[in-house]
């Protein structure tokens, strides 16, 4: 659940009162004796703060201080026209340029996410200070996905399905970085480890020159601003081997993914962010695909629209959430050498791109740190692209899919 915080202060202003007030005093004829010194239970009139929790005010000519149930008189009013101990010069007007581009940035910290890696939200430093969730350290994550039979348009009487499973386990280190810039409530710079086996199994009914198997085994590296257990700012790479069958030299990549928010903004109902950023891997067709999208979120529901898996949430209970969206799943790797492919030399050690779009709805179901998300819909195109070899084999039609993750945290 994500920590509520209280909305900040205008810059400029302070406890109490704005930021250029002052003092008000009565006017004292010249000459004339300021009344006799009042009682300290008379109704005294309550100025701004002066500083840990003092107060000062004037009453029949008297200037007093009054810091919790003590009332100290100063001095008489001709006696006493002064400014009051604090500046009252707007914050504003002794920010420095850093300041001033710091604090843009930390307002545009944001409340999501992201979806490419949790949920977060980001406020600023609320005036006082709040409870934060403890983020979670370590997790495990289990996913498995089947995807039914389907024809391909090359090839007699050529279909096949596509069964995916996903272990992957993550390990954050606290560190202090950038003086805690962005300084956002409930914030903290961490560095994650980990490592990931992922596994593709296809059916091929046809004999299509197609692979039967993709994998990789990768380690994790990243470094990642995390807001209320979700990553807001994060650089991260994925070093390992994206293979077929043997894994080689030439299977070695490292995709690696660079988001931020660009602007946020958030008030009493709803909140709104967009995020940008890129994401390169060597072995997919397209090498670089822009990271762009707006989070928004009211009430109970929340519209994710960030590639690549977009979704409208309704958070129905503290536990259960219901969803509707899109995604686009699998990857690049390098394929085998390969004898059984007559005619088709270009498609040994090859690059190739698999990809399945899909559009469907799910459950998530969370008791404590751990989250179960269980997903069903249709797989309405399903790609095998040989870029290289300008080759491509591609379902004709589309076919559902049912999918289920767990996550683990402790």
């Amino acid at each position: 659940m994500k920590a509520k915080t209280d909305e900040p202060k205008p810059a400029g202003e302070k406890p109490g009162g704005s930021a250029d007030s002052k003092p008000e005093t009565p006017s004292v004829k010249p000459g004339s004796k300021p009344a006799a010194k009042p009682d300290p239970k008379d109704d005294l009139k309550t100025l701004p703060n002066r500083g840990s929790g003092e107060k000062v005010g004037v009453v029949a000519g008297w200037t007093y201080s009054r810091r919790g149930g003590q009332v100290r008189f100063l001095a008489e009013e001709s006696q006493s026209r002064m400014q009051p101990r604090y500046n009252a010069r707007p914050i504003s007007s002794r920010m420095t340029t850093q300041t001033r581009i710091l604090s843009f940035l930390a307002a545009a910290a944001f409340s999501t996410p992201l979806a490419l890696a949790g949920d977060p939200t980001i406020d600023y430093k609320a005036a006082q200070p709040v409870a934060c969730p403890p983020d979670t350290l370590d997790w495990v994550t289990v996913k498995g996905e089947y995807t039914f039979t389907n024809d391909f348009e090359r090839g007699h009487d050529s279909k096949g399905d596509a069964t995916h499973t996903d272990f992957e386990y993550d390990h954050r280190i606290p560190v202090n970085l950038f003086n805690s810039w962005p300084n956002v409530e409930c914030g903290h710079w961490y560095f994650r480890l980990g490592a990931e086996y992922d596994r593709w199994d296809f059916g091929n009914s046809g004999k299509l020159p197609i692979p039967n198997t993709l994998q990789s085994a990768s380690g994790i590296v990243a470094l990642e601003y995390v807001v209320n257990d979700g990553a807001a700012i994060m650089l991260e790479t994925r070093p390992g081997v994206y293979f077929e069958h043997n894994a080689r030299r030439d299977s070695i990549d490292a995709p690696t993914k660079l988001y931020f928010p660009i602007y946020h903004h958030k008030d009493a109902n709803s909140s709104v962010t967009v995020i940008t950023g890129v994401a390169y891997t060597n072995l997919l067709s397209y090498q670089f695909l822009p990271i762009v999208g707006i989070d928004y979120e009211t009430g109970k529901w929340e519209v994710r629209a960030v590639v690549p898996a977009p979704r409208i949430i309704y958070q129905a209970t503290d536990r259960v959430g219901v969803y509707v969206g899109g995604e686009v799943t699998g990857g690049g790797f390098r394929s085998d050498a390969h004898e059984d492919y007559p005619g088709k030399p270009q498609l040994s050690n090859a690059i190739v791109t698999y990809s399945e779009f899909r559009a469907g709805a799910g459950v998530t179901y969370k008791i404590s740190r751990c989250t179960l998300d269980l997903g069903a819909g249709y797989a309405f195109d399903r790609k095998f692209d040989y870029s290289n070899a300008d080759q491509g084999f591609k379902a004709s039609n589309g076919s559902p899919y049912i999918s289920g993750t767990l996550r683990i945290g402790f």
